[in-house]
């Protein structure tokens, strides 16, 4: 597509990316093509230009061109706009980092966890640390578990909550009892729901609070 050529075709053939958009302008490209002749191996590399005054992404693939099965000095360029892709990437980022922001100032436990025996953590904000002693690397790295804090009286309750509400989509609420690393019992309450995809459970996601002096 000649929109993608950023000048027309006949000011582009037979002359080099240097003499079309300057030195600095080409290095990175002419480093590129350099790199594939000599190796042979396809390359892809993605660059912003100004396009009729918009900035717009664009990824190149560098793969070197064979004659018989034998590698040439010659490489072809295929050229693609990505613009939209980026500007998607973009905005998850961004929507990311407000959700880490906003996390990890919530006067509480946030979650996501996979539904297994041992409800292994994907994400932990860190105050967790606050509620059970230990620290969210912690429980990522399944060094420590949930299951193996709750009090005995409490625990088939919380499994059997989670799966009847998991099963009939739909939230969930428990107040059950965790062992402290200091060794005290505390009262949290959490409040959580499925995430889904097409019907698949994906993972779960919560709230957890401690409300050991509203018990007491």
């Amino acid at each position: 597509s000649d929109n993608l050529l950023l000048l027309p075709r006949n000011e582009i053939i037979g002359k080099t990316l240097a003499e079309l958009y300057g030195a600095k302008f080409a290095k990175p490209f002419d480093e590129i093509l350099q790199k594939v002749i000599e190796n042979g191996e396809p390359y892809f590399h993605e660059y912003r230009s100004i396009v009729s005054g918009d900035e717009r992404w664009f990824g190149a693939k560098y793969s070197l061109i064979y004659d018989n099965g034998v590698p040439t000095k010659r490489v072809s360029i295929s050229i693609r706009d990505t613009t939209d892709r980026k500007k998607a990437e973009f905005a998850l980022k961004e929507s990311e980092q407000k959700f880490r922001l906003l996390a990890e100032n919530i006067p509480g436990v946030i979650y996501l966890c996979n539904n297994d025996e041992n409800f292994s953590m994907i994400y932990l904000n860190d105050k967790v640390q606050e509620v059970t002693g230990y620290s969210k690397e912690q429980f990522l790295e399944g060094t420590v578990r949930f299951p193996a804090l709750y009090h005995p009286d409490d625990r088939d309750a919380i499994f059997a909550e989670v799966e009847d509400a998991l099963n009939n989509k739909r939230s969930f609420t428990l107040t059950y009892r965790v062992r402290h690393q200091s060794g005290e019992w505390r009262w949290l309450e959490e409040y959580g729901i499925g995430v889904y995809s097409d019907q698949q459970l994906l993972w779960i996601e919560g709230f957890i609070s401690d409300i050991t002096s509203r018990k007491k």
